[in-house]
């Protein structure tokens, strides 16, 4: 009979051979074990591509999810950081280019 039992009762535990971290590609759309300023920093890279002024935003949130990720081993979240910081200073650019062009007329 294959199936795994609990240690302290010996009941028979439910679920198949699939291993508890074989999430089929769910962490992808719902990050798990992710550094959260990680996660905001990518979709305020995202969103700053169109509302300009989120870009700071993302890019000092990259830098500091990137510092936490360094700190802590045990969470993820690096290409969500640089994804912010990268399109976040995309976005900064556009900003600026626009503040330049509107003050200069």
């Amino acid at each position: 009979m294959s199936g795994r039992e609990c240690s302290s009762c010996g009941a028979r535990l439910a679920g198949g051979s699939t291993a508890p971290s074989d999430d089929g590609g769910l962490g992808y759309v719902i990050p798990m074990n992710v550094e959260p300023c990680s996660t905001i920093a990518g979709y305020l890279g995202l969103f700053s591509v169109v509302f300009v002024f989120l870009g700071p935003f993302a890019v000092i949130l990259g830098v500091w999810g990137l510092r936490r990720i360094a700190n802590d081993g045990r969470v993820k979240g690096k290409s969500r950081a640089w994804t912010g910081i990268v399109l976040g200073t995309i976005g900064t650019l556009l900003m600026l280019l626009i503040v330049y062009a509107v003050v200069t007329g």
